[in-house]
């Protein structure tokens, strides 16, 4: 409630006019439509944000393993030795040390690749 020269205001309920139910409803309708708006930029952003956030976490992991092992995975090249140490297994030796990685069982396609069968069946 308001006094000014001895006159009272107090909010009181007033009919809208045409005009402005008219406008309320175009108001709305934009309000509506920015709310919209808000909400997809709002998904898009949190979308963003967890991406961001998984890739930091994976970093974290990545190094922290690289840590506590003292080592961590990257590309070497390496060379699989057929029938070595005996017939029907490989030894895979790294070229980067030239050192031994694993002795492994040759598979049925790299035995029959020693054999030629592969090759003359490809000509």
């Amino acid at each position: 409630m308001t006094q000014n020269n001895g006159r009272t205001y107090e909010k009181l309920p007033r009919p809208l006019t045409d005009e402005e139910v008219i406008e309320a409803g175009h108001e709305l309708a934009r309000q509506i439509r920015r709310l919209a708006e808000i909400e997809q930029e709002r998904k898009a952003f949190l979308a963003q944000l967890r991406a961001e956030h998984l890739a930091v976490r994976e970093q974290t992991a990545e190094l922290t393993m690289a840590l506590n092992n003292g080592w961590r995975e990257a590309d070497v090249e390496v060379l699989a030795m057929m029938d070595t140490p005996s017939p029907g297994t490989k030894t895979i030796i790294r070229l980067d040390t030239n050192t031994e990685v694993r002795t492994v069982p040759m598979t049925d396609a790299e035995r029959q690749d020693n054999f030629g069968f592969m090759r003359e069946a490809e000509q």
